[in-house]
């Protein structure tokens, strides 16, 4: 018995981390015996590990899934590991979370959400303490709904706290959690609009938009404009963007400043799609939208917006040029 266990610790020792198991590679994690450089390696492989998950036949899926994850929230309550240890952990779980939430056992994870919320402590380091909000936001559709308050209390009080980059995971997470139990928090998150850190702005953006709201503070649509003449940054440019198809319907400037969004290479793409939100309330963007149908990598996305927008100009543009009039 001995002799075999030694000779499963030497295959994980000399085994490639990224061609390993689930198992396989959470046990070299936690295991104290593990060299630091394989110990690194193995945590990074964790970083993708829902491919290997997701390659799971489904009847394997659940319990290989729920083995894993169990161990890495028994690391987890380690105290003395070093932050990027509990780091990968938190990214492993969400890794796992990701792919097989449905096949999990409701009450490990349940009983996760404690221990995340616990990584939130100011105690952790930032990016620790990110990952966490990235990984209860995960849980959120799986867990009871005491839960789930208990969460977004937590990373509320990170992004109130809190600055810069970390404030910007929290921002983000809160997004990503279901919109009725954000939505009190909509004009909130609007104020980090105004925030110094651009990585701040442009998840503030992104949850303004997958917070949902059907009757925006014009303000903060305005706001939302003025930011993409204001900013410079290609990816808030092309959150805003997104925000103002989601938000900014039956605003007068909106459409307008969408129209012109299509002249920049960083915002052209989502411009389209986010005029095609909007109907015949688009008709002022049909000619730009035009010139686009001989642009041989938007032509196709502009096909589908004047299709969507579907006044008698787009449809004329569409039959002068071949097109289907209706997808």
């Amino acid at each position: 018995m001995f002799k075999k266990f030694i000779s499963g610790i030497k295959q994980l020792f000399s085994s490639d981390p990224s061609d390993m198991e689930p198992e396989e590679l959470v046990a070299l994690v936690a295991s104290r015996e593990t060299p630091e450089d394989r110990r690194r390696a193995a945590v990074e492989a964790m970083s993708e590990m829902s491919d290997v998950v997701g390659d799971l036949d489904e009847d394997e899926k659940g319990p290989i899934s729920n083995r894993a994850y169990a161990t890495l929230l028994e690391l987890l309550g380690r105290q003395d590991e070093p932050a990027w240890i509990t780091t990968g952990v938190i990214r492993g779980m969400n890794e796992i979370v990701n792919v097989a939430r449905y096949d999990m056992d409701p009450a490990l994870l349940e009983t996760s959400v404690d221990a995340l919320i616990a990584r939130l402590d100011p105690s952790c380091s930032a990016e620790t303490r990110g990952a966490a909000c990235g990984a209860l936001s995960s849980l959120d559709d799986i867990v009871s709904d005491d839960a789930a308050r208990r969460s977004i209390e937590a990373i509320v009080e990170v992004m109130r706290v809190d600055s810069g980059e970390l404030r910007s995971d929290a921002v983000f997470s809160l997004g990503c959690f279901d919109s009725e139990r954000t939505a009190p928090l909509w004009a909130e998150v609007a104020t980090y609009l105004e925030d110094p850190s651009t990585k701040v702005r442009t998840s503030a953006s992104s949850a303004l938009w997958m917070i949902g709201n059907e009757q925006p503070d014009p303000q903060v649509v305005e706001r939302l404009v003025a930011m993409l003449t204001s900013e410079h940054e290609p990816r808030l440019l092309s959150s805003v963007v997104d925000s103002l198809g989601s938000l900014g319907k039956g605003h007068p400037a909106v459409v307008p400043a969408l129209s012109n969004a299509l002249a920049g290479e960083a915002t052209r793409h989502m411009a389209i799609f986010a005029l095609s939100e909007f109907g015949e309330e688009a008709e002022p963007a049909v000619a730009k939208l035009v010139v686009l149908l001989d642009d041989e990598e938007h032509a196709d996305s502009a096909v589908m917006a004047l299709q969507a927008i579907g006044s008698e100009s787009a449809r004329a543009a569409l039959r002068a040029a071949g097109h289907p009039e209706q997808d």
